[in-house]
């Protein structure tokens, strides 16, 4: 493969050479425009003149409507133990229904509030393509919004998840995402509050350390140093952004960052010495994970960057083979250095390129992209494939695992 670039990028030693081959990563000016879903859909000579709906969710409202689940209310296929629902692993519809106004008797509309965000389904039970204009009511905080679309008439066509530029609410707020279904697809929005998010996950490390404190002492008193500096942090951000003190803001995220890297490397060490017992160290050091995926989350919403994934179809010569695509846009007004794009998959999987491809820096308006292959020992690995996104910003590091299905 021959590498390709618009821009500066940067690679050290021999990895020069092997990524002139392996893997193709290129800078580009965005649009900033929305992408089109589905537009290879093998449907799409079905759709006719578009009709436009509006879609009004009201998170903050419940549903008056009687008790239904989203299969049913939206008119898809019935689940069983063969068949898993498309969102399975990725959104889950368990959440209170929230009160909706669909787009006509042939635009169902399930919404649901969840503990971190909300999630809403929308098909396309018609024989045309219609254009939507999706309206929702959120309460305040730190959004990001991704899109699932999938198809569920005869001829049904794969799964496209899309990552959209999210927002940031100091008080309730409104989203607006335009958007368009062809005949027989369904499209998942969900909008994530990594505000919400974030505290939940403080909270479980605070359960965490507080067992760590009964099995062992000393190890507690170790972590909480950079702990307890963490914590001064999170404090000033746990009541939520303001959009106009965005600057300030991402000062104690990114110093929040930095001290949770050097409590994560502790809690690590602990479970491989033996320190204290494996089940609370393990839990400790998962929810630190998380902790710094909600912080770095904060992070890209206030740096108005929009990370991306996809994956191709299985290829007709080598089914077991597929494409992924892992960029990052910057949408906002602040240039971030040291990218880095990569991708994991399940175990028994092969990635070519192995190393990840890296960029010097990512300024306003540029999205960076980098393509690579992965061979996957079944057909259900697919759902296992993450992509991997790093950069810098306020001298702290940044880093995001994305489902990239």
């Amino acid at each position: 493969m021959i590498a390709q670039s618009i821009g500066r990028r940067r690679r050290t030693g021999a990895s020069i050479i092997l990524a002139a081959f392996a893997w193709i990563a290129v800078r580009s000016v965005s649009s900033g425009g929305s992408i089109p879903f589905h537009d290879s859909s093998p449907i799409q000579s079905l759709a006719r003149t578009p009709s436009k709906v509006d879609v009004k969710v009201d998170t903050c409202s419940l549903s008056s409507v009687a008790p239904a689940d989203v299969v049913t209310a939206c008119s898809l296929p019935e689940l069983d133990s063969m068949r898993k629902p498309e969102w399975d692993g990725w959104v889950s519809f368990e959440g209170k229904r929230v009160a909706a106004t669909p787009g006509g008797e042939l635009v169902p509309v399930y919404a649901v509030r969840l503990a971190d965000g909300a999630a809403v389904c929308i098909s396309n039970q018609s024989n045309s393509r219609i254009e939507i204009k999706l309206t929702v009511h959120l309460p305040a905080g730190v959004y990001s919004i991704e899109r699932l679309g999938f198809g569920f008439g005869d001829g049904e066509s794969p799964p496209v998840l899309e990552r959209l530029s999210g927002r940031i609410f100091s008080s309730e707020g409104t989203i607006r995402k335009p958007g368009w279904l062809l005949p027989g697809v369904a499209s998942i929005y969900k909008f994530t509050n990594h505000t919400a998010q974030a505290n939940t996950v403080y909270r479980n490390v605070r359960r965490d350390l507080e067992l760590l404190h009964r099995s062992d002492a000393p190890a507690f008193r170790r972590i909480m140093v950079p702990l307890g500096e963490c914590w001064d942090h999170l404090g000033p951000i746990s009541g939520g952004i303001d959009p106009d003190k965005k600057e300030a803001c991402l000062k104690h995220i990114h110093r929040a960052l930095l001290t949770l890297a050097h409590a994560q490397s502790l809690a690590n060490n602990f479970g491989g010495n033996g320190i204290a017992i494996g089940k609370i160290t393990r839990s400790l050091s998962g929810d630190l994970d998380k902790l710094q995926g909600a912080l770095t989350e904060l992070s890209v919403g206030c740096l108005g960057l929009v990370p991306g994934t996809s994956v191709t179809t299985p290829d007709a010569k080598d089914p077991l083979v597929r494409k992924i695509t892992v960029s990052i846009a910057n949408q906002g007004g602040k240039a971030v250095s040291f990218v880095r794009l990569g991708t994991a998959a399940p175990k028994g999987s092969r990635i070519w390129p192995q190393e990840e491809a890296m960029f010097d820096e990512l300024r306003p308006g540029e999205t960076v992209r980098a393509d690579f292959k992965v061979r996957l020992p079944d057909q259900s690995a697919a759902k296992g494939l993450v992509a991997n996104i790093g950069y810098f910003a306020q001298r702290a590091p940044g880093h995001l695992s994305l489902q990239a299905f």
